[in-house]
């Protein structure tokens, strides 16, 4: 028997079917989506640039020096320079580079106990070398310029040592050693029970003075 819109409501049925099999999948998409974001989710990640600094191999280089009196260490590049026998100059004279522009004299025996400096380190001897403390500040700063002689030079103290202070040339860079012993004088013994009267002077003409160098030289020497 044929009934009346039968076949009408066999096509609503595949319809709402087809609806309905859409939705689910869809959902379903949805829900896989979400699942994998949360299990999964993308990462942005930026690392800092690295922090770094060039090795200079230069700048831990060494120079043995190999005197009859003594032994030391300088910087590479340093160089000795000549020293005229019998005068008033230092016993050994020793320069760096030139872009670095610092000096060191060293001198044995009769020192020149009035040889005016701008700034002092106390020395004491230690063993067959010497032990060291820190540079002072400029003798200016603690030193009344008004009692200096018409050279500008003042008798001055620092750590209960006394020097004398250059008011005149205030603004050089000339440190010197000094100590107890005397003006200008650290008596030091060698390995050979020799003694040495020994002062030492450094200059370092950068806008920046780099004492570390100075102190590691100290450091580094070894009476014979």
């Amino acid at each position: 028997m044929y009934h009346v819109d039968k076949k009408v409501h066999r096509h609503r049925r595949a319809r709402r079917t087809t609806i309905f099999i859409i939705v689910v999948l869809t959902l379903s998409g949805l829900i896989y989506g979400l699942f994998q974001l949360r299990i999964n989710p993308q990462q942005d990640i930026r690392n800092a640039a690295p922090v770094s600094s060039k090795y200079d191999p230069d700048s831990a280089k060494k120079v043995d020096i190999k005197k009859p009196e003594f032994t030391m260490q300088l910087p590479a590049g340093w160089t000795e320079k000549t020293v005229l026998p019998g005068t008033k100059e230092p016993t050994y004279s020793f320069k760096s580079e030139s872009k670095n522009a610092q000096l060191l004299d060293i001198f044995l025996g009769p020192v020149p106990d009035r040889y005016a400096l701008n700034k002092a380190i106390v020395v004491t001897p230690q063993g067959n070398g010497l032990a060291y403390d820190v540079v002072s500040e400029n003798c200016t700063k603690f030193t009344d310029a008004k009692k200096a002689d018409n050279t500008g030079r003042v008798l001055a103290k620092w750590q209960d040592v006394d020097f004398y202070c250059d008011t005149a040339n205030y603004a050089r860079a000339v440190v010197g050693t000094i100590s107890k012993n005397g003006l200008n004088t650290v008596k030091t013994i060698g390995k050979t029970t020799d003694v040495y009267n020994v002062f030492i002077v450094y200059i370092d003409n950068n806008i920046t003075p780099d004492y570390t160098t100075l102190y590691s030289i100290l450091g580094s020497i070894q009476f014979k």
